[in-house]
């Protein structure tokens, strides 16, 4: 009687064999194997003899065939016993070594299919792992060059992360132009800092005449500096509600600012970055890859914005200008004063008529102001320095990221959302946005629904 052989899927057609001596499902011996003739590429069957190693032996992970290499193991009746992957061993001829497969059993087939599973998701997590600690180990890599040969532009430098990141590249040693849409915010700038590293600029990005006159003088006052970076940092928080409250000019207004400044801002100084080969850099907002309800205008222009950059990160790629973008999730900032959303609101409120104010009512009003406030400010970190680094590492790295997620909430929570389907990810918003009072003309459904 013949010793019985059981074998084990290791790869997609590479497999090995164990003995056990307690099962009873033989191998015919001899067999015919059907092979592919090397010069003529055609099958032909061969016969020769299955040795199968004796007990002692139990430790080999091969059998030997006498005969030449196939792919099928039949037996004398033509009968498919099992597949056959060659493995030659130290160019031997006369008896090659195959590792076999026999059909499993089906405990066995499913064990087989779990371990393939568990195999490809190491594999998996493997790469990420290798390919992360790669990716964060050539972040690491400064660029060349001294900073102090270099000037970056900085809008929206009046408060905020713009703010912080002039003071930050002003003591790093950069040349900076800091665009300031007022004047008391530049002076109280210039006297924070008090380095002669930092000039102030007027800007307001939504206006050609002053981005042009920016331009100019940033051009005329380089001296032997270069334009390293640019950094579209200016922005409003164009929220005010749904959007049956919003008007086309708040829609206007938060384009011209929050998309339009950032393609003026580009545009105007983009020949000076080439010449450099420097960085531009821009924020948008994790709600420029997500929408949610209450933020038309800005969700909008934010969209508009990721979207412009990813143009040109693509056209100035030959010109070895990188293009990097910015995606804060909730930070507390002056844009998150509770009074200024207050103001919003009822600025708004007060232009629309008289129907969709029946339509929602004051109640809802209220309530929306109130929790708007109370969710954004709880969501919120006072931890602007993480924006801050980001900007600065998208200016100074040698390998920038073309994507900065900043905060947890972003990484966790916003990143994910925009990934999901859609009719999962709107479901998540509804439930968690939550309201316990709902427009005026939606109370009596909602009654009705509980």
């Amino acid at each position: 009687m013949q010793d019985v052989v059981i074998f084990k899927t290791i790869g997609d057609t590479c497999f090995e064999f164990f003995i056990d001596y307690d099962r009873n499902r033989y191998l015919p011996s001899p067999c015919h194997l059907l092979g592919v003739n090397k010069e003529t590429r055609t099958p032909e069957w061969k016969e020769g003899t299955l040795f199968i190693p004796k007990p002692q032996d139990r430790g080999q992970s091969c059998v030997t065939f006498e005969g030449e290499p196939g792919s099928a193991l039949m037996d004398d009746n033509g009968m498919l016993y099992g597949f056959i992957s060659v493995k030659r061993r130290n160019e031997i001829t006369l008896t090659s070594y195959y590792n076999m497969c026999l059909p499993p059993e089906d405990d066995e087939m499913v064990l087989c299919c779990l371990c393939t599973l568990f195999t490809w998701v190491f594999y998996f997590l493997a790469v990420v792992v290798v390919w992360n600690i790669v990716r964060y180990t050539l972040e690491l890599i400064p660029e060349g060059g001294s900073v102090h040969d270099r000037a970056v532009f900085i809008t929206g430098c009046d408060t905020g992360f713009g703010r912080e990141l002039a003071k930050k590249c002003a003591k790093n040693g950069f040349m900076v132009f800091a665009g300031c849409l007022t004047t008391e915010a530049a002076k109280s700038l210039e006297a924070e800092v008090a380095n002669p590293r930092l000039r102030t600029i007027p800007l307001d990005v939504s206006k050609d005449e002053s981005v042009e006159k920016a331009a100019e003088y940033v051009k005329n006052n380089l001296g032997n500096h270069k334009l390293w970076g640019v950094v579209n940092n200016a922005g409003i928080f164009s929220c005010y509600g749904p959007d049956d409250w919003c008007r086309m000019n708040d829609y206007q207004l938060a384009l011209n600012v929050n998309c339009l400044g950032v393609i003026r801002v580009t545009q105007a100084f983009k020949k000076l970055v080439k010449a450099a080969k420097g960085r531009i850099v821009t924020v948008t907002s994790v709600n420029g890859r997500l929408s949610t309800p209450a933020a038309g205008p800005y969700v909008v222009s934010k969209f508009g914005a990721a979207a412009y950059m990813d143009c040109i990160r693509q056209e100035l790629y030959n010109f070895d200008v990188k293009v990097s973008i910015v995606e804060p999730g909730i930070f507390r900032t002056p844009l998150l004063d509770e009074q200024a959303m207050l103001k919003r609101v009822d600025h708004v409120w007060t232009q629309i008529d008289d129907e969709t104010r029946a339509e929602y009512g004051e109640n809802f009003k209220n309530y929306f102001a109130k929790m708007w406030n109370k969710t954004y400010i709880s969501m919120s970190t006072t931890k602007i320095h993480y924006v801050v680094d980001n900007y600065y590492h998208a200016l100074t790295a040698k390998y920038p990221r073309h994507r900065y997620y900043c905060g947890w909430d972003a990484i966790f929570v916003y990143v994910p959302l925009s990934l999901l389907p859609t009719w999962w990810a709107d479901f998540i918003i509804r439930n968690l946005g939550k309201q316990e009072v709902v427009p005026a003309c939606l109370e009596e459904k909602m009654k009705k629904t509980k």
